[in-house]
């Protein structure tokens, strides 16, 4: 039986009452003012002549005007469409057009971008603004507020999916076109909750916290549709906030949360204080935290950092267990979670034995239904039943997996495979760098040189003897032939709304030796 996001919270209303499920920085909202909140807004988008199957765009900041749609499009079968905040007119108008959005929700910081976008988007029937004052709604836009008197659709008419249906369309960063829109049914938020609140042990008694963007898989699956799953409050924020992260948790009590890597270094990068271990967080899941910060990081705090892998096509794949050896500071991935495989295959898409790193491949419950009108991209991305993830990773005899790179991220240099990441972690151990990038330049001899690209930390300028010392640490914790050749300091990385590095961008506009430091010595004997 397939069960909506919208019809959990009905069941999830009934049995919480007026508890409150939603806390914002503007507002608390019950159980139930969010279950009549989401059919007021149905009623609205039956009004506005939404069908089953139309498509409801999402184009603002995390809150409960955001999450209210998103579940009110499922109410009348629907299917959403988060957009980037992050994007401006022409990559709006993109993501709009190939979804053929029906109808949009914005708000004050996104608005104008639609608007300039508007004139080449005749399907986009009507923009309702959140937040808008009603004196400054143009043509065929309304106000979400306008919902508030509306009569809420009636529980019994809620709509009921089947398994074919697509729920959201989320489109992820394309690498060498525009962004790809992954069709993601409603068993992918139900399989991602259910794994999330196993794999850290939740229950209605936990206080979840989310710092990411609403418009990103791991905020929908490991926040939202997980706190709905279990029953939990959830601390929504508009986005990540160092200073602002550890007073928020006190004040809220919250007992576990989502993280990327960099918002594990950037809290790490905190000034100690004796209020370091004063709360009640005791356990986060997410993805990339630097191996040389992870033990550190966790007795400092005392919160057990959870790293998992998933995907916006695959949902959560790999993930390490609440258990004595978590494996921590060795990039593990944890293991294969209930309802998936996993298996390392060489270029041939042959399986490897444990211990030889290859492309990792996955499939079970929770996978995407296909690339929206790309039938050809969405057959290349399987090897039969099996999803080609775009990463390397290597296993060991006792089911645990390591991640390596991204295949495309390999620098092939004089016939070695240098993995990026590998390279990052020790420049970003550096005291003097704040973030780090790593890519292949051209060479006629080699075939490509690695290239360093940093980010220095505010009290620390930028000269040949600095960058020089950076490279003489790499060569202290690296092979000779991983040791970055350029290194060029830049004001700030590329990185996308979900706060990763943007390695196509720097690829684009990085991949030559100018502007950069270049070493002059091969080993470090010689520096």
């Amino acid at each position: 039986m397939v069960i909506s996001l919208a019809h959990q919270l009905g069941h999830a209303a009934r049995a919480h009452g007026a508890a409150t499920w939603l806390t914002t920085p503007r507002e608390e909202v019950s159980w139930e003012q969010a279950w009549v909140g989401v059919r007021r807004t149905a009623t609205a988008l039956r009004e506005a002549g939404v069908q089953p199957g139309d498509r409801v765009g999402i184009f603002c900041r995390n809150g409960v005007e955001f999450v209210q749609t998103w579940f009110a499009a499922q109410a009348v079968g629907a299917t959403t469409v988060p957009v980037n905040t992050g994007f401006q007119t022409n990559e709006a108008r993109y993501v709009l057009e190939h979804a053929r959005v029906r109808l949009l929700v914005a708000d004050t910081d996104t608005v104008d971008v639609v608007r300039r976008a508007r004139a080449d988007l005749p399907g986009l029937d009507l923009v309702v603004v959140v937040d808008g004052d009603s004196d400054d709604l143009g043509a065929h836009e309304v106000g979400f507020a306008s919902f508030t008197d509306l009569t809420p659709l009636a529980e019994d008419e809620v709509h009921a999916p089947t398994a074919a249906e697509t729920a959201s369309i989320l489109y992820t960063s394309g690498t060498s076109g525009p962004p790809k829109g992954c069709l993601l049914g409603h068993a992918f938020f139900d399989f991602g909750a259910r794994s999330v609140a196993s794999q850290l042990e939740l229950s209605e008694a936990d206080v979840m916290m989310c710092v990411l963007p609403l418009f990103h898989m791991n905020a929908q699956a490991s926040s939202v549709a997980t706190s709905l799953h279990v029953g939990a409050r959830l601390v929504l924020e508009d986005r990540f906030s160092a200073r602002g992260f550890w007073p928020r948790v006190r004040e809220q009590g919250v007992t576990a949360f989502s993280y990327l890597g960099i918002i594990s270094a950037a809290l790490a990068k905190l000034p100690p204080s004796p209020l370091d271990r004063e709360h009640e967080l005791r356990v986060a899941m997410g993805a990339g935290m630097p191996a040389d910060l992870h033990a550190g990081f966790e007795d400092r705090f005392g919160v057990k950092m959870l790293e998992v892998f998933g995907m916006t096509e695959t949902c959560i794949d790999l993930a390490t267990r609440l258990v004595d050896d978590r494996h921590v500071g060795r990039r593990s991935l944890g293991t294969v979670v209930p309802g998936k495989e996993a298996r390392i295959v060489d270029e041939q898409g042959q399986p490897l034995a444990d211990g030889h790193p290859g492309h990792l491949q996955v499939r079970g419950e929770g996978l995407f239904q296909g690339y929206l009108d790309d039938p050809e991209t969405t057959a290349s991305s399987f090897d039969g039943p099996w999803f080609r993830t775009g990463d390397l990773a290597v296993r060991d005899t006792d089911g645990w997996f390591y991640y390596v790179d991204r295949s495309k991220d390999i620098v092939r240099r004089a016939g070695e495979n240098i993995g990026s990441v590998e390279v990052e972690a020790v420049l970003s151990a550096h005291p003097a760098v704040q973030s780090a990038a790593v890519i292949g330049v051209e060479d006629d001899v080699v075939g490509h040189e690695v290239k360093a690209l940093v980010v220095l930390q505010d009290d620390h300028a930028e000269s040949p003897e600095l960058l020089d010392e950076i490279l003489r640490h790499c060569a202290t914790h690296l092979a000779a032939f991983k040791v970055p050749r350029y290194l060029q300091v830049l004001p700030e990385l590329p990185r996308t709304e979900s706060l990763k590095i943007r390695k196509a961008d720097l690829r684009r506009t990085h991949a030559t030796p100018e502007g950069s430091y270049e070493r002059t010595w091969r080993r470090l004997s010689q520096a």
